[in-house]
C-alpha cells in the first residue's frame, strides 16, 4: 500500500506545481502583453504543424516543454480535440524515437558501465514495476516519461505495451493541458 500513497502524494504535488506554473505564466504574460502577442504570432503561424514537431522533439530525450507549449497553444483558442490529437501523437512518436534507441544502442552502453548482477537486479525491479511506474509517468505532469521511456526499450517491454501505455496516457495528459490552457486568458491578447 505504500508505492500507493507516494503516487498519490506525487500526483497531488505535480498538480499543485502546474497549477502554480499556470499561475506564473498568466501573470507574466498579463504583465508583458509584447510577449504574449509575439507568443500569439508564432502560434499562428506555426499552428498544429510546430505543435506536432516540437512534442516529437519534447519526446525525445531532448529537453522540451511540451506541456507548456500545448498549454498556452490551448489559451489561444486552437480546436482542443485536434490540439490534443496532434500533441498526443507528436509525443508518442517523440518516446517511440526513445525506445528504439534504447533498444538497440543501451545494452552496449551498460555493458561497459554496470556489472550483469547489477543489470539482472535492475531488470528484476523493472518487470515487476515497470508498467505501473510508466503509467504513473504518463499521466502525472512534469514527471520525466520521456527518459522513462529509454528504461522501456532498455529492459524489452513489448512494444504494443509500450505504445498502447504511451498513447493513452499521452491523451489524458495532454486533455488536462488543453482544459487548463483553455483557463488561462491569453486568448485576449491584443
Amino acid at each position: 500500500m505504500r508505492p500507493l500513497y507516494y503516487y498519490t502524494l506525487l500526483v497531488i504535488l505535480s498538480l499543485v506545481g502546474l497549477g502554480a506554473s499556470i499561475y506564473g505564466l498568466e501573470a507574466f504574460l498579463a504583465q508583458n502583453p509584447e510577449a504574449c502577442r509575439t507568443a500569439k504570432e508564432l502560434v499562428g503561424q506555426y499552428g498544429y504543424l510546430g505543435i506536432f514537431g516540437a512534442t516529437i522533439i519534447a519526446g525525445t530525450v531532448i529537453p522540451f516543454a511540451s506541456p507548456a507549449l500545448v498549454t498556452f497553444a490551448a489559451s489561444f483558442a486552437l480546436d482542443p480535440v485536434l490540439l490534443i490529437v496532434v500533441a498526443t501523437v507528436g509525443n508518442t512518436i517523440g518516446v517511440l524515437i526513445n525506445y528504439y534507441l534504447a533498444r538497440l544502442l543501451g545494452m552496449k552502453y551498460l555493458e561497459k558501465r554496470m556489472s550483469a548482477s547489477t543489470f539482472s537486479t535492475f531488470e528484476g525491479w523493472w518487470s515487476q514495476w515497470g508498467v505501473l511506474l510508466l503509467v504513473v509517468f504518463g499521466v502525472v505532469p512534469l514527471l520525466p516519461f520521456d527518459l522513462l521511456s529509454l528504461l522501456c526499450g532498455l529492459f524489452k517491454m513489448r512494444l504494443h505495451w509500450f505504445l498502447l501505455i504511451s498513447f493513452s496516457t499521452r491523451v489524458v495528459q495532454f486533455g488536462i493541458f488543453v482544459l487548463l490552457g483553455s483557463l488561462l486568458v491569453t486568448g485576449s491578447c491584443v
